[in-house]
């Protein structure tokens, strides 16, 4: 991916963020295509996922519930905990936390990205958010954007994205991410609540 060409429409030329471009190989048999050049056969086969950019205009509230507050996921300490919060999010996963230790070694690790929502009274996390930090075409990405299920309904998925979208502004000139269209759980429409814009879709699918 041309890096110029990446900058001209990040959400419309890549299906995810520039650094996993040259980071990661396409699995051989995998097709990954944007909706205005996807066949209606790759549609039909596809999972479609959206893509949105935030370009970090304006100011972000942060101000969570009473007995909420933030705090530095503490690595490697607490990789098994990150872990944790992921696979009570998602139905099937197993992820360990030496699989989420792997992240740290990504180029674009910074672990003041890494924020947790901890609810007081039970000593106990209620959300998880990271993001990453790319230096080389000054983006922010979103990666992993958890509420724990007994703590949804309560705005905490729009403050840790509202952190993290506040800790990287000075630092990035945009910030993007990406999801699956038909995930029950809307996450568009909570990135879209928080400032989040565009219209890109994707589709992947095996050939």
């Amino acid at each position: 991916m041309d890096k110029v060409l990446y900058l001209s429409d990040p959400c419309g030329t890549c299906a995810t963020a520039f650094w996993k471009e040259s980071y990661f190989k396409k699995p051989d048999g995998l097709f990954v295509v944007h909706e205005k050049d996807a066949s209606e056969a790759q549609k039909r086969s596809g999972t479609a996922y959206f893509r949105l950019i935030h370009h970090l205009t304006g100011g972000f509230e942060t101000t969570l519930p009473h007995g909420f507050a933030y705090k530095s996921v503490d690595l490697p300490q607490e990789a098994g905990l990150v872990a944790d919060i992921i696979n009570k999010c998602y139905e099937g996963y197993s992820l360990s936390g030496e699989a989420v230790l792997k992240w740290t070694k990504y180029p674009v690790f910074d672990q003041s990205l890494w924020v947790l929502i901890w609810d007081e009274a039970a000593d106990a996390p209620a959300a998880l958010g990271i993001a990453d930090f790319d230096n080389n075409v000054a983006e922010g990405s979103l990666e992993w954007i958890q509420v724990l299920p007994g703590y949804r309904g309560q705005g905490l998925g729009r403050m840790v994205v509202n952190e993290l979208l506040s800790r990287l502004k000075g630092q990035v000139d945009f910030v993007t991410v990406s999801g699956q269209v038909d995930n029950t759980t809307n996450p568009q429409g909570l990135y879209r609540r928080c400032g989040f814009v565009g219209d890109d879709i994707w589709y992947v699918g095996k050939n």
